[in-house]
């Protein structure tokens, strides 16, 4: 959903910060190459980050994909700061003891704040954003004023977000797609929701079918 949600225009260079296995980067140069110019993965596991070379090797991806094995609070050691023109982010979001606990190690840390805090992945999406980039997360909906407070104490301003229900019947969004941007005047906009299944068990819904075609 998050590498779906950016609108690419011109051309682009790309920073995933927690870059996991590399899904983000690989879609978005598989959907719009053309388009990147560049993407550059930050990933503190190392089996992660080679696994995220493996999946760039096996896609052919070799020569516009690059990641680092790095903490994202060495991010200023790490990536060029204010010149990439969209970030994209997927935090950890639990706190310690929050929800089950995963048994898979990679998994814990990926969904836990064991290494880095939320304001760590702001502060490094704003300082390595250009003026006229924006910067994508997505966050579990019900702690969407917790990733809009720390935007905006880093002076980072949403323009565009979208609510994702479990299907139209729900009461409750699970997720929240956020566009944020260095600029401090604009006009936020939020999209109409979107729904994964076209009932309670029902169905994918169309849109979100449409992500996994070729």
């Amino acid at each position: 959903m998050l590498a779906h949600f950016p609108e690419i225009r011109g051309r682009h260079r790309v920073l995933d910060i927690g870059a996991g296995g590399g899904i983000l980067g690989l879609i978005l140069l598989y959907r719009h190459q053309s388009a990147i110019e560049r993407v550059t993965g930050v990933e503190v596991q190392p089996e992660l980050a080679e696994l995220a070379r493996l999946n760039i090797r096996v896609n052919g991806y070799m020569n516009q994909f690059e990641v680092i094995t790095g903490s994202v609070t060495d991010h200023l050691g790490l990536c060029e700061k204010k010149c990439y023109s969209l970030v994209v982010c997927n935090p950890p979001y639990y706190q310690i003891g929050d929800g089950r606990n995963s048994g898979n190690r990679q998994r814990l840390r990926a969904t836990r704040r064991l290494d880095s805090s939320l304001h760590s992945f702001v502060a490094a999406a704003r300082s390595t954003l250009c003026i006229d980039g924006a910067a994508y997360f997505i966050y579990p909906a019900h702690l969407v004023m917790e990733l809009c407070e720390v935007l905006k104490r880093h002076d980072v301003s949403v323009f565009r977000q979208q609510f994702i229900y479990p299907y139209p019947e729900a009461m409750n969004p699970v997720r929240v797609l956020i566009g944020a941007t260095r600029r401090a005047t604009v006009t936020a906009i939020t999209h109409p929701p979107r729904y994964l299944y076209t009932r309670r068990g029902g169905e994918e819904c169309h849109w979100l079918h449409r992500c996994y075609q070729p």
